[in-house]
């Protein structure tokens, strides 16, 4: 038993050690947006910046008006009002009556075989007149100068995909703390710094800032690919990726800011929507996911208590790398690194939404989104006619 135990100590550090240095180092080549200048010597393409929402009365104004004082010269916003009961229709109208380079159009209705939000990117794209098209959310806030910077960045990299991470603001330590894992596996699940390899099967999306060509949209076969993938973002870029087109990634620290959740709570309800989508429905992925986060993350904890030396040694090894890796991207994003100290107790908390996004899942037999149900078996048939 003793020695077995050893074996996964020693095994466990291998692992760890492995995927530091791959976090590690991949991390460090992804740049800084803030760092590109906004100056450009050619023309500026047109980009249109397309959003769908949904009763976001408490963010969107601010959200728009930062998206309206771009200091770019050339570019459009197209909102989608998707179906909301508060306050949005009125707000959106009124900035619309206010700035003339801002579109509104308020969908009543949701077609089947689709979601609301994929299906709202969608309608919007229709009226876009961009050759870049910029896909973020409804409570994004960009700095003034994010769009000179990132179109610079998207033409000096000669990308057909731009995806640009945000800074969470954090309105307490427990939900930054989890913030922090949740970026950490994230990095681990997806390794955003190979989407810029052709040659990588991997590929990176973010729900904040996807840019994208618009020819490329079409080539890919814009939303209506991907019309019922609740991690739409994600599957967006896969599809580029699998299309043969090219992806870059940035961090977006000082230009890119959203109020992700408002509370821990309200976070774990709104990852529970994605977390089973993201393991295909699959309970095996569900229990390889939570097994491995248990070995890795959790159990070094637990053996420093009972297992002797070199056992305790590995397993200290292995808690050390952790929070290394953890502080490491912790900074890029704005988020306190000694929060890693706990990354043990949130680790446990993705394995809890990981389950109750299973369960929840199976007991709505499907995912409930923007007040609409969509059924498992249609959501497990659109995935596997996408491969």
């Amino acid at each position: 038993m003793d020695t077995a135990l050893l074996y996964l100590a020693a095994g466990t550090f291998i692992i760890q050690l492995l995927t530091s240095l791959e976090m590690l180092i991949g991390s460090r080549t992804i740049k800084q947006l803030k760092e590109f200048t906004s100056e450009k010597s050619s023309n500026y393409p047109k980009v249109s910046i397309v959003f769908s929402a949904r009763d976001e009365e408490k963010h969107i104004k601010k959200a728009v008006e930062s998206m309206l004082n771009q200091d770019y010269p050339d570019f459009e916003v197209i909102a989608i009002n998707d179906r909301s009961s508060d306050q949005t229709k009125p707000i959106l109208d009124n900035l619309s009556d206010q700035h003339p380079h801002l579109q509104v159009i308020h969908i009543d209705t949701l077609p089947k075989q689709w979601l609301g939000k994929t299906h709202g990117l969608y309608q919007g794209t229709k009226i876009a007149q961009g050759d870049i098209l910029l896909f973020t959310d409804a409570d994004i806030i960009m700095s003034p100068d994010t769009l000179k910077k990132s179109t610079h960045y998207f033409e000096t990299t000669e990308c057909d995909h731009l995806a640009i991470t945000p800074i969470a603001t954090c309105p307490n330590r427990l939900l930054e703390m989890f913030v922090g894992t949740f970026l950490v596996y994230f990095s681990l699940f997806s390794l955003p710094w190979r989407a810029a390899n052709p040659k990588s099967r991997w590929h990176i999306g973010v729900g904040a800032f996807n840019m994208i060509k618009s020819d490329v949209y079409q080539a890919i076969g814009t939303h209506q690919a991907i019309a019922l993938c609740s991690d739409d973002d994600m599957k967006l870029g896969k599809r580029v990726k699998s299309k043969g087109f090219t992806q870059r990634v940035a961090y977006g620290k000082d230009l890119i800011k959203l109020e992700w959740y408002s509370s821990l709570r309200e976070c774990i309800h709104g990852l529970t929507k994605n977390s089973f989508a993201g393991l295909r429905y699959s309970i095996m992925l569900a229990l390889l996911a939570s097994f491995t986060i248990f070995t890795i993350s959790i159990f070094p904890y637990i053996g420093l208590w009972f297992l002797n030396q070199p056992g305790q040694w590995f397993y200290l090894a292995v808690i050390t790398l952790q929070i290394t890796t953890y502080a490491t991207l912790a900074r890029e994003h704005n988020i306190k690194p000694w929060l890693g100290l706990f990354f043990c107790l949130t680790s446990g908390i993705l394995i809890y939404i990981i389950w109750r996004s299973v369960f929840m899942t199976l007991y709505r037999n499907g995912v409930v989104w923007r007040n609409t149900h969509t059924n498992l078996k249609d959501l497990k048939a659109f995935l596997k006619q996408m491969k």
